[in-house]
């Protein structure tokens, strides 16, 4: 449990030392980093909920289709 944890904080503070590094070296420029991928986070995450959705009303509807195909009263 004690080198889950100790891996896990490890892992925060590179990230945290590339982000500074990597926007300016400064926690402002960290901050701004954090940002960016806090927008690209949820874009991808609304873009996944939204074809998966899409995915379900299309089988519906094809299940609908063959439903409707095999048991629809004459």
């Amino acid at each position: 449990m004690f080198k889950k944890i100790s891996i896990l904080i490890g892992a925060i503070v590179l990230a945290g030392g590339v982000l500074v590094v990597f926007f300016g070296g400064t926690w402002e420029g960290a901050r701004v980093g954090l940002e960016i991928m806090g927008v690209i986070w949820l874009l991808q995450t609304a873009y996944s909920v939204i074809v998966k959705d899409r995915k379900e009303k299309e089988q519906e509807q094809e299940l609908k289709k063959i439903t409707d195909k095999y048991f629809k009263e004459k």
